[in-house]
């Protein structure tokens, strides 16, 4: 779990570093940080679940979407929404800096109680 975090971060901070991303006016249903933190949070660690579990490429994509789906169902936001919230964030490059930052502390806060027990 904590080594998809760091790829996906580190991912992010290379490609922010190199680009000049143009900036997208926010959209009238933009997902609030907060929300869109716990949402990649949940997200992560589903796909880590699924990808430690199946085998195949094509359970995988099945089975992530799927379960994608479940994740904004839970949070009451559609696809669109987070396609356009997604895209507003990555290019508000401080925005999407602290709502990675934000996951990947909640994400040690978790491993690190269960490492406790």
């Amino acid at each position: 779990m904590r080594k998809i975090g760091l790829i996906l971060i580190s991912f992010f901070f290379i490609f922010s570093c190199e680009l000049k991303l143009n900036e997208i006016p926010e959209p009238k249903n933009v997902i609030t940080e907060e929300k869109m933190a716990l949402i990649l949070e949940d997200l992560m660690i589903i796909e880590n679940q699924i990808q430690t579990g199946l085998p195949h490429i094509s359970q995988f994509q099945k089975s992530v979407k799927e379960s994608g789906d479940i994740v904004l169902k839970k949070y009451e936001v559609t696809y669109a929404q987070f396609k356009k919230s997604t895209e507003y964030y990555g290019s508000q490059q401080d925005k999407m800096k602290e709502i990675y930052n934000t996951v990947l502390e909640s994400m040690n806060k978790k491993l690190t109680k269960l490492q406790a027990e």
